[in-house]
């Protein structure tokens, strides 16, 4: 199927959107925002969003950053798991958790990378009750992502 998905750019990376997917206009905190059908995913729409910030420190610390913040920025977080990214992908890490927003479970799964100094985030959230329906898709997108050459 990566061969459907249509090429989007951001500052740092490149991803693939799916078919039936949108781009959507982005808030000033993000670099790109992807969106599954209006209609999907009942009371939560499944999304890729791309977030990027200066850093120039370790892979490891940036993962800190990462869970650190999201401990801090979101409701009742729920962490699963911390991986590094598959050999074949490069450096990276996979951080996978829950939070809640008002009354619903969202399940998100951010990819980290580093891309010069920079450091760059892919967060793939769909509802934690529809994961079963989205997961292969969003990690499609997210393993996707390809970073820019050296700017």
């Amino acid at each position: 199927m990566l061969e459907s998905l249509h090429r989007e750019d951001s500052r740092f990376v490149t991803i693939g959107r799916p078919p039936g997917w949108e781009t959507l206009s982005v808030p000033p905190s993000a670099d790109l925002l992807l969106a599954a059908p209006a209609g999907a995913g009942g009371l939560f729409r499944p999304n890729v969003v791309i977030n990027s910030f200066p850093y120039t420190g370790s892979l490891a610390k940036l993962s800190t950053v990462v869970l650190s913040y999201t401990h801090t920025m979101v409701k009742n977080p729920y962490f699963i798991s911390v991986d590094q990214f598959p050999p074949d992908r490069g450096e990276g890490r996979i951080i996978e958790y829950t939070h809640t927003a008002g009354d619903l479970a969202v399940h998100c799964r951010v990819f980290v990378l580093q891309a010069k100094d920079h450091a760059v985030l892919v967060t793939a959230s769909c509802a934690a009750g529809e994961l079963s329906a989205y997961d292969d898709v969003l990690d499609l997108v997210c393993l996707s992502v390809n970073l820019k050459q050296a700017q």
